[in-house]
């Protein structure tokens, strides 16, 4: 008979990006972000009648030697904020004292976080000397294509724990862990359930008359996409885009350790970079609703397009072409999509652990990444489970 068990989930509501301009007269598309906040950081325990052993669950730690159920928000933002400058403003933020509390006190983090800003930048995956894309993030780098370390990111370390250690259950259990995209990056808020925001365009954008290609399809009139943009399209006055498309999650995933020594720390072959909305441009004359793509070329990059038809004498370079070809990963939140993160080939187990590196990041290059993001709040929902959702209960 199958025992009920418990299916563990790492939810990570993460209300990340809050933003305003530099400038309240600078009408350009490239903002800062002034109060980003963390509302929630949970884990959920739920019933589950799988057959998979009931004694284990789920674990997670920030420094890969401290292991918990739950993440404290606060000590989350002290690494957030530690690794936006370790050896400078922030560098003391995970200094304990000789009696193990924290130098830097929890008021002084949270007032810091609030006043966090960070850039809106865009990541090039570096080629190999045999001119494959690396399996690993490049350096982050701003839209004056200058390197920052501006961004939030954290290390995640993942193992697994005996419920009932007095039981005589299995000797170990190797994980395996899912990450479900079901809202992975949601610009919803209880106020507004769409995500759906407007603002007002400067100047009018035309788009070209032909199609161009990216990726071996037609960017505008594309067959293959609903409500695909069409040529020589006029985008003027004001319009409604999903700002959620211009958030980026990134996972880097390291080779599994023994628990509680992250000396061995050594990168897998695995990076996950997760983008929403559509690749290639959209407009839905029913909702009223454009989506401008992901990153692409430069005549068809609507941001580019725009921020260069208000600052023509400051005007913004080619779009990088590593960008274009990192190949983001495209989630429709319709779609019941999972990745295995973590596979019993890894050997996560009681006594091993697992590092991703976890990056959020406004994508500069993006197409919907412009004025209409000001004072707006992305979420990104991170959900890990023990067993696919596509496995039925």
């Amino acid at each position: 008979m199958k025992k009920y068990v418990k299916k563990v989930y790492l939810s990570i509501m993460l209300v990340v990006f809050s933003i305003l301009t530099m400038v309240a007269t600078t009408y350009a598309w490239v903002g800062l972000l002034t109060s980003s906040t963390f509302d929630e950081f949970i884990i959920n325990l739920q019933q589950n009648d799988s057959p998979d052993a009931a004694e284990y669950g789920i674990e997670v730690s920030l420094d890969g030697t401290n292991f918990y159920d739950s993440i404290n928000q606060t000590e989350l933002r002290r690494y957030l904020l530690h690794n936006i400058d370790p050896t400078g403003t922030y560098k003391d933020y995970l200094k304990k004292n000789s009696n193990g509390s924290y130098v830097i006190k929890d008021n002084k983090v949270e007032d810091d976080f609030r006043k966090l800003r960070v850039d809106q930048c865009t990541v090039e995956r570096p080629k190999e000397p045999n001119g494959q894309l690396s399996t690993r993030l490049g350096y982050f780098k701003d839209m004056k294509n200058q390197t920052t370390f501006n961004l939030l990111q954290f290390d995640l370390y993942v193992s697994i724990y005996k419920i009932n250690s007095s039981e005589d259950y299995q000797s170990d259990k190797k994980l395996d862990l899912y990450l479900n995209s079901d809202r992975l990056i949601t610009a919803a808020t209880p106020t507004n359930t769409s995500g759906i925001y407007s603002a007002s365009l400067f100047n009018d954008i035309e788009y070209p008359s032909v199609a161009g290609t990216y990726l071996g399809q037609p960017i505008l009139n594309n067959p293959l996409v609903t409500n695909s943009l069409p040529l020589s399209r006029r985008v003027s006055g004001n319009v409604q885009v999903d700002i959620a498309n211009s958030c980026r999650v990134a996972f880097e995933k390291y080779n599994s350790m023994p628990k509680g020594d992250n000396s061995s720390l050594s990168y897998d072959d695995e990076i996950f970079i997760y983008q929403t909305g559509n690749v290639y441009p959209t407009y839905d004359a029913t909702t009223g609703v454009y989506d401008f793509g992901g990153v692409l070329p430069n005549d068809y990059n609507f941001a580019r397009l725009y921020y260069n038809s208000i600052f023509t004498n400051n005007p913004l370079g080619d779009v990088p072409q590593g960008v274009l070809e990192r190949g983001d990963m495209v989630y429709n939140p319709t779609d019941e999509n999972v990745v295995h993160l973590v596979n019993q080939a890894d050997n996560v187990t009681t006594s091993r652990m697992v590092c991703f590196r976890v990056f959020f990041w406004f994508e500069g290059w993006d197409s919907d990444c412009f004025d209409i993001i000001d004072n707006k709040i992305v979420t990104v929902n991170l959900s890990f489970t023990t067993k696919s959702p596509n496995e039925g209960n």
